[in-house]
């Protein structure tokens, strides 16, 4: 029984620094944006979307990203929610960038929603302007 409870808690401390080690890679995709306000054009939805951005979860909430429009997202919140085998998430991030030779910034919130820690993720977003849709996905694990 003590070599069973050894070799168990020797796996769990080797996957726990595996798992630091190597972090999850995620793809997350910003798209479909629309006018949320009926004084914004779709062009300027189009030029604000965030677009995608590929990174280990975490050290984006705590960091930032870029997307591959050159938009940064800084300030992530985040709150997650296991209902009946269904992970639901949210929060806030503010997306900045420059638009016309101007600097903009705006507040998006998000939510969103899987049905298993490292499946497809899928929900929608918004900003006093515009919304849209989301997407995300393991690409390494």
């Amino acid at each position: 029984m003590l070599r069973y409870l050894m070799s168990s808690m020797f796996i769990l401390i080797t996957n726990c620094a595996f798992a630091e080690a190597n972090p999850v890679i995620w793809k997350a995709t910003y798209y479909n944006a629309i006018p949320n306000n009926p004084n914004v054009s779709q062009q300027y939805c189009d030029s604000h979307e965030p677009g995608t951005f590929i990174g280990n979860v975490n050290d984006q909430l705590k960091n930032g990203a870029i997307t591959n429009r050159g938009i940064k997202l800084t300030n992530f919140t985040f709150h997650q929610e296991l209902h009946q085998g269904i992970f639901f998430m949210n929060g806030t991030l503010l997306a900045s960038g420059i638009d016309d030779k101007q600097n903009w910034q705006t507040k998006i919130s998000y939510y969103v929603y899987k049905l298993s820690p490292n499946g497809i993720t899928n929900g929608v977003w918004s900003s006093k302007e515009c919304k849209g849709l989301y997407k995300g996905e393991v690409i390494k694990i």
